[in-house]
């Protein structure tokens, strides 16, 4: 690449950041300074498009009790989070995998397996509460941005450099169709630091919506039983840490945290 060229890419990258709102932001869920590249209102658009993805993928249940328990416990999490700008929407899906998610812009979904697991109120808000703070923590939206990377800042450029309303709205359209993947990357499970990040997260939440925290401790040592029959080793295989270092993990959040 030329210079001239170099030198017009690294101009248009900054107008293009510039252009769209993009910062650098200090994120009072994780306690650090974060670029921020893809902006509520966008997550917000991305998100209602990963939705379509998993209602095609599953079922809502339709049992008034469960999608009334699981909503009120939600919305009191929710209201105490480090992030509130999200129009957080919580529902209950049929599934036979004992499972939840969080997706961008404040969709959080449970399975009735999981239902089924919980044993109180204080176990359901703590998971609801680890959902709530991988949103909190930008955990979707950031692996949208890892994964799309250069193809993501290109599709912006050109939505940017298109000369008609309707061109422009186009790009935007075919972005927000091509943040499917996300519901295939939030399938695969984050990464240790980040579910041990929303662990912390979700225990704090439940405290402060009035749960016990330690909860959630014992809902992930239901966890850990069901993994005693996995191979040791397949845990490298795994994005995700174990539920026994995730336990030994929150237990040490939670006696410094007292």
């Amino acid at each position: 690449m030329s210079n001239i060229r170099a030198h017009i890419l690294i101009v248009s990258i900054f107008l293009l950041l510039y252009l769209t709102g993009c910062a650098t932001v200090y994120n009072t869920a994780t306690g650090r300074n974060e670029f921020v590249f893809i902006d509520s209102e966008r997550e917000i658009s991305i998100g209602r498009e990963v939705e379509n993805a998993v209602l095609r993928e599953y079922s809502l249940s339709r049992n008034p009790i469960l999608i009334a328990r699981t909503k009120k416990i939600g919305e009191k999490i929710s209201r105490v989070s480090d992030r509130t700008d999200m129009p957080y929407k919580f529902g209950v899906v049929e599934s036979d995998d004992v499972n939840a998610f969080a997706l961008p812009g404040g969709g959080v979904y449970v399975t009735t397996a999981l239902l089924k697991e919980v044993s109180s109120d204080d176990e359901l808000a703590s998971v609801l509460g680890h959902e709530v703070g991988h949103i909190a923590a930008r955990h979707p939206v950031k692996r949208l941005e890892s994964r799309l990377g250069y193809s993501l800042l290109v599709n912006m450029v050109y939505a940017l450099d298109a000369r008609s309303v309707e061109a422009k709205r186009a790009a935007w359209e075919d972005l927000t169709a091509a943040t499917n993947i996300t519901f295939s990357l939030i399938s695969l499970g984050y990464s240790r630091r980040d579910e041990i990040e929303a662990d912390r997260l979700g225990a704090l939440y439940a405290k402060r919506a009035g749960y016990d925290p330690y909860a959630a401790v014992t809902f992930l040592k239901k966890l850990e039983k069901e993994e005693k029959n996995t191979p040791e080793w397949l845990v490298f295989t795994r994005s995700h840490p174990y539920a026994k270092k995730r336990v030994a993990a929150l237990e040490e959040w939670l006696s410094n945290a007292d």
